[in-house]
């Protein structure tokens, strides 16, 4: 083994002891709260800060992608719970204070500004864009007035345009198009959910809502105006079938509706229009889909 083969793995099992190291304190922390007993507060936010500045910088995340590329879409990801526990401990172990000049507000965690790291990853954020500490901006993204709550991840090249709001652990893959007024989801309790996750390449329409870990493959297309729950019955319009589970790969979803089968009343739902190319393009895609 060379002495850099050697260096790089030794560090390598350093950052992974500091990683399980913070993760069991988090956890630790987490039930002695929980159960009243006394907790050093000092100690507390130190350790709580140390997460939030991983979830920031994107060392840290609330949701991981499978280890192994599968052809099966619907291997788990895994949640990472501590994190999403230091993120509820937060607002028991900081103060609220004054901030900001104009406006103020008044909250326990601080909004991201004058961050470095955006300049040297062409990171633009737009005036009226308010990001929360612990939220993480991938490099060339473009976040547009919007609101990102803490834990969530934006991915490289990804737009967040106006009116959006990313919520808290939310997972937002690289290459996305979340357009205006769209809401995604985030999840803090129960503890073990999964969060919202857009994979990559995804385009969300303007004014679609996806909630409640709804799992969104990537290259899929929200038509404007899609509303995904954990309760929203998906339809293949090919085979009429409904779909369970997590949206499939390069999916073209529209907004629809199906009888109820009582006073001829309909429900919502949404309506797998086509399945597109992986090279085709999104505009092209959602058009077809709509014509077809």
């Amino acid at each position: 083994m060379t002495e850099h083969r050697l260096q790089e793995e030794t560090l390598g099992l350093v950052a992974r002891a500091a990683y399980d190291s913070l993760m069991s304190d988090l956890s630790n922390l987490w039930v002695a709260t929980e159960n009243g007993e006394p907790v050093d507060g000092v100690y507390a936010k130190v350790r709580l800060e140390m997460a939030l500045t991983g979830l920031t910088d994107g060392s840290l995340c609330v949701v991981q992608r499978p280890d192994a590329p599968s052809t099966h879409d619907d291997t788990p990801w895994l949640v990472h719970v501590p994190l999403k526990q230091a993120i509820l401990m937060a607002f028991r172990f900081f103060p609220s204070t004054e901030q900001g000049s104009a406006p103020i507000w008044w909250d326990k965690i601080p909004l991201l500004h004058n961050q470095e790291r955006w300049k040297d990853l062409g990171i633009r954020v737009v005036p009226g864009a308010f990001i929360r500490h612990g939220a993480y901006l991938g490099k060339s993204c473009i976040v547009m007035p919007s609101f990102i709550n803490m834990g969530a991840r934006v991915g490289d090249k990804t737009m967040i345009d106006g009116g959006a709001h990313i919520g808290s652990c939310a997972f937002i893959g690289d290459r996305c198009h979340i357009s205006a007024n769209v809401t995604i989801g985030g999840v803090l309790e129960p503890l073990q959910a999964t969060p919202v996750i857009i994979e990559d390449d995804v385009f969300v329409g303007a004014g679609c809502q996806v909630v409640e870990g709804v799992h969104v493959g990537k290259g899929s297309i929200l038509a404007s105006g899609v509303v995904l729950t954990a309760s929203t019955k998906v339809i293949d319009r090919a085979t009429g079938k409904p779909i369970t589970g997590r949206i499939p790969d390069y999916s073209v979803l529209i907004p629809g509706t199906y009888a109820s089968g009582h006073h001829g009343l309909s429900i919502a739902c949404a309506i797998i229009a086509k399945t597109r190319q992986p090279g085709e393009s999104p505009k092209t895609a959602l058009t077809d889909a709509l014509r077809g």
